[in-house]
């Protein structure tokens, strides 16, 4: 699964492209990756906005949007719009997904029988606007009160486990995994692609929507969280180290990969207690979390099985790990062979002489 080095590193990638740039088109080629509006509201509303910047939020890559000034002037979709209502449920059921076709131009939404279209069309004609300035100079942190007004709305892609997102030239051949095909005016495509059929993509009207969308998402635990912030959020808490990082809503963008490579950097038992933990250890604790992601940033993401970056490429950070798919190698520090055990359903690797549980 992406956890916050590989989105950001496709952050930095889309960043330098694509701002400045309009929606033309939208293809749907599985309406349930759309998590909100429907799939019609999404393919009709999405061309005509022009991304303003591409920020993140923990695990979230959000496309902050203006209206172009050549879009057609249609009512923007309601804030009663982005809530998926319950008859649509089924529209997130693979299973259910039904082979129709819809098609939906500038004029009034598309409309149809069925709730579960297979692919979606829709396209815009629009005069490319200038081009804004780079945004790749955007903080790494992206706390929702840093991300400012949206005139145009969000558009936020959730990867989650086997989700990819590549900027190719228009035409390019089609993965077979492909499930939305969003056109730009540059002649190139974003294409969301996705085995496994879990992530979504959002186009939320207002701040406050998108708020509702990233309600469960914990602070950044880079350049958004301080360690004295750290401290005094680690010390309301009372859980094992391992199922507590993974939790998203206590600290944002960390996964099973970075926790265990942070853990082993602050020499700290998975099993251990947060409010065992003594100052020092959660000095240790924060210093390890930044270097492990830093790492991951530098290092453009780890690959293991499904993860590229914008461009498709795999990432190098799977060559520096300490301990995570390590099990049998020797610790990097006293060689004692590398441990692995199951903690909350994930597979954890610790070393035992270096990560002693008191």
């Amino acid at each position: 699964m992406p956890e916050l080095p590989e989105v950001e590193t496709i952050r930095q990638d889309l960043a330098e492209r694509v701002a400045g740039r309009c929606f033309t088109g939208v293809e749907l080629l599985w309406a349930g990756c759309i998590d909100r509006p429907s799939p019609e509201e999404f393919a009709h509303d999405l061309p005509g906005k022009r991304i303003a910047a591409v920020e993140r939020r923990g695990k979230y890559l959000i496309f902050r949007l203006d209206q172009s000034h050549s879009a057609t002037g249609q009512a923007p979709f309601s804030a009663d719009d982005f809530a998926p209502p319950a008859e649509r449920r089924a529209v997130n059921d693979p299973a259910s997904v039904e082979q129709s076709t819809l098609k939906g131009a500038s004029g009034s939404p598309p409309t149809t029988s069925r709730l579960q279209p297979a692919s979606l069309r829709s396209s815009r004609g629009i005069d490319a606007p200038a081009v804004a300035a780079s945004s790749r100079d955007l903080p790494l942190k992206a706390q929702t009160s840093d991300l400012g007004t949206a005139p145009g709305g969000y558009l936020v892609i959730h990867l989650r486990m086997t989700g990819r997102l590549r900027w190719r030239p228009a035409g390019s051949e089609r993965h077979q995994h492909l499930r939305a095909m969003l056109a730009l005016d540059d002649g190139h495509e974003l294409q969301f692609e996705d085995q496994r059929k879990f992530g979504r993509l959002y186009l939320v009207p207002d701040d406050a929507a998108l708020a509702q969308v990233l309600a469960k998402v914990g602070p950044e635990p880079l350049e958004g969280m301080s360690r004295e912030a750290f401290h005094n959020l680690l010390s309301r808490r009372r859980a094992q180290l391992k199922p507590l990082l993974l939790d998203q809503r206590f600290l944002a963008g960390l996964g099973n990969i970075y926790v265990d490579e942070a853990l082993y950097r602050a020499k700290l038992h998975p099993l251990r207690r947060s409010d065992t933990l003594s100052p020092d250890e959660v000095d240790r604790l924060y210093d390890g979390i930044v270097d492990a992601l830093r790492q991951g940033i530098d290092n453009r993401g780890t690959t293991l099985a499904a993860y590229r970056d914008a461009w498709g490429t795999a990432g190098r950070n799977q060559e520096r790990l300490l301990v995570f798919r390590q099990e049998g190698k020797p610790c990097p520090t006293c060689d004692t062979p590398i441990a692995k055990i199951r903690i909350a359903g994930r597979g954890t690797h610790y070393c035992p002489t270096c990560q002693p549980l008191p």
